[in-house]
C-alpha cells in the first residue's frame, strides 16, 4: 500500500512538472511557402529573399531575387503602404504567454537607427472588438512597444500574459510615408511563434518528486536487507 501511494505522488508530480513546461500555441515560419490563414494586401507575400534565416519570410517587397541577402525595393512610384493580418489565435487563461518573432527593416535610414520617419514597420495586437495595441514599431516609442532597428535583425521578444483567454489577431504594417526614396529592401518577419507556461517547475513540485523517488529507495533497501 505504502509502495502504491508513493508512486501515485511520483506520478502527480511528473504531472505538474510537464504542466510548468512551455507550450506552443502558434507557430509561423513560412517555410512551405504559404502564409497560413493570412490576409495579404499591396507588397505582402511570401519570398525566398530571407535575411533572418530558413527559406522563406514574410515581406513587403517587390523584384526581390531568392537567398539571404537583402534586395528588391517597394518603389511603385507612390507612396505605399500594406498590412498583412494573421490569423485569429485563441489564447489560454494561463500566467505566461510570450511572442517571439524576428523583424527586418530596411529604408532610407542608416543601420540601427530608431526611431526612424520614413518607411516605418509596426506590428499591431487586434482583439475581436477590433480595438489595437501596438506591440513594436521603427518609429514609435512608449512602455510596452518594442524598438525595431533600421537594417538590423530584431529577435524580439513580448509578453502577451495581459490578454490571457481572449482571441487576438497580429497585424504587421508597412508605410514608406512618401513617394521618393523606397528604392530598399523593405521588411521582413519569420518565425513566429507565441508559446504558454513557464520552464522552471515550482519548488513543491521538485521536492514531491525528490521524497517519492526517496520512498522508493528505502523501499527497495529495505526489501533487500530482509532478502
Amino acid at each position: 500500500m505504502r509502495k502504491i501511494v508513493l508512486l501515485f505522488c511520483l506520478a502527480l508530480c511528473v504531472g505538474i512538472w510537464g504542466q510548468a513546461h512551455a507550450g506552443t500555441i502558434y507557430m509561423e515560419d513560412f517555410e512551405d511557402g504559404v502564409a497560413d490563414g493570412f490576409t495579404l494586401n499591396s507588397l505582402w507575400h511570401v519570398t525566398q529573399n530571407y535575411p533572418l534565416g530558413g527559406s522563406y519570410a514574410l515581406g513587403f517587397v517587390q523584384g526581390e531575387t531568392a537567398g539571404s541577402t537583402p534586395n528588391g525595393n517597394f518603389d511603385t512610384g507612390a507612396t505605399v503602404f500594406g498590412t498583412a493580418y494573421g490569423p485569429f489565435i485563441s489564447l489560454p487563461s494561463a500566467p505566461a504567454i510570450t511572442l517571439t518573432l524576428g523583424v527586418y527593416n530596411n529604408g532610407e535610414h542608416s543601420a540601427g537607427t530608431y526611431p526612424t520617419y520614413w518607411d516605418q514597420f509596426n506590428l499591431y495586437l487586434y482583439d475581436v472588438t477590433g480595438a489595437s495595441t501596438l506591440l513594436a514599431s521603427t518609429s514609435q516609442q512608449g512602455v510596452g512597444i518594442a524598438p525595431i532597428y533600421e537594417e538590423m535583425i530584431n529577435n524580439l521578444t513580448i509578453n502577451l500574459t495581459l490578454f490571457a483567454g481572449t482571441d487576438i489577431q497580429l497585424a504587421y504594417s508597412f508605410n514608406s510615408g512618401d513617394s521618393i526614396g523606397n528604392g530598399y529592401p523593405g521588411t521582413r518577419v519569420d518565425t513566429i511563434s507565441i508559446t504558454t507556461g513557464t520552464v522552471v517547475p515550482e519548488p513543491a513540485s521538485l521536492l514531491l518528486l525528490g521524497s517519492g523517488l526517496l520512498g522508493l529507495a528505502g523501499i527497495n533497501f529495505r526489501k533487500k536487507g530482509r532478502g
